[in-house]
């Protein structure tokens, strides 16, 4: 054991970069959060299965505990629900498949979704892994502050709708990963 220890530290850990780091800020991730770390540990250990409220009721109820406790602090009503997620790109991928299962038809190929050029990559890996011709997947321009300019938004929509297209997602961003910019979201609403 000791040796593949060594190994990892000399050949994995050791050539890698400690995102936990106090002196470290580039990048978000934090991982080798200790108290995470010992979540895992359990949920590892104990290999409890909460997808399912009878193989670890409680495990699922401490989820939707959290969860409507989440929707309550934004404010959405009392019949809202989600799921926790190992991180932004797995809760981005869950809600392009929402967003296409509640608003297109099974048939969904035309459905087309637009976010700025500042989104975040795992947006488009969302499309593709949830079966969305790349096509289909618009790039809007920035504005000079980096947000989704929703002037060139509208027309491409129009656009697509003209073009027997269905736009039905718009990807809008509350901080984004390069510059912090912060999307025009009522406006993006309000064209939703």
């Amino acid at each position: 054991m000791n040796e593949f220890i060594d190994l990892l530290r000399k050949h994995a850990i050791g050539c890698a970069v400690n995102t936990a780091g106090a002196t470290y800020q580039a990048y978000i991730p934090g991982g080798g959060i200790f108290s995470a770390a010992v979540a895992e540990f359990i949920a590892a250990a104990t290999n409890r299965y909460v997808g399912v409220w009878r193989v670890a009721p409680c495990a699922v109820e401490l989820e939707a505990t959290v969860i409507r406790w989440l929707c309550k602090l934004v404010g959405y009503d009392e019949h809202s629900r989600g799921i926790l997620t190992s991180g932004g790109s797995m809760a981005n991928f869950s809600a392009v498949v929402a967003a296409r299962r509640a608003l297109l038809p099974e048939n969904f190929l035309s459905g087309t979704i637009y976010s700025s050029d500042q989104v975040h990559h795992s947006i488009q890996k969302a499309a593709l892994l949830s079966g969305f011709p790349t096509r289909n997947v618009r790039i809007i321009p920035s504005d000079s502050s980096f947000r989704i300019r929703i002037d060139a938004l509208a027309s491409q929509i129009e656009e697509d709708r003209r073009a027997g297209l269905s736009p039905f997602l718009v990807v809008g961003s509350a901080g984004t990963t390069n510059t912090g910019a912060i999307d025009p979201l009522d406006a993006l609403a309000d064209l939703a």
